[in-house]
């Protein structure tokens, strides 16, 4: 089976659940790890911006979130360069899953411990399961923007 784009439906279809299988699976593995879902303080607000609290990195989104854009971007134009003839949603997909195995290794307790040791973050305990679902989706937004720049970018060069 070609990864590249084909014209049935259905094989338009294969990056997407290979995506949510990704992030079925990364959920598994941090709940594995012991992350918590959302932050213990019990505030289900979805944006958090004070990085020196110790909300930071369990809400959905937080400062962090840009440079997880900025992942987004460069592998974009890394996966461009070095995968032309594979589909933008399968190079979605890769960016996906080098994303989601970032935050795994990043919340493991080895990581967590070494973070820890390095840093004044005494009380840090990784990121929450929400924290790194939204890392992935913020990538993901930073990889459909870089497409659609790029995208408006060629219109312009016509």
């Amino acid at each position: 089976m070609s990864t590249t784009s084909s014209a049935s439906p259905r094989g338009k279809l294969w990056p997407w659940l290979a995506i949510s299988a990704v992030i079925v699976a990364t959920t598994y593995q941090l709940r594995r790890q012991g992350r918590r879902w959302w932050c213990a303080c019990r505030q289900y607000t979805p944006w958090w911006g004070d990085i020196h609290s110790s909300h930071n990195s369990q809400h959905l989104f937080d400062p962090y979130s840009f440079t997880h854009i900025l992942h987004g971007l460069v592998f974009y134009g890394l996966l461009a360069k070095s995968t032309p003839r594979l589909s933008p949603a399968w190079r979605l997909g890769l960016a996906t899953g080098v994303e989601a195995l970032w935050e795994v290794i990043e919340n493991s307790e080895a990581v967590i411990g070494r973070y820890r040791e390095a840093t004044v973050a005494l009380g840090y305990h990784g990121d929450t399961v929400a924290n790194s679902l939204g890392d992935i989706l913020s990538c993901g937004a930073g990889f459909v923007l870089a497409r659609r720049h790029r995208a408006r970018a060629a219109d312009l060069d016509s």
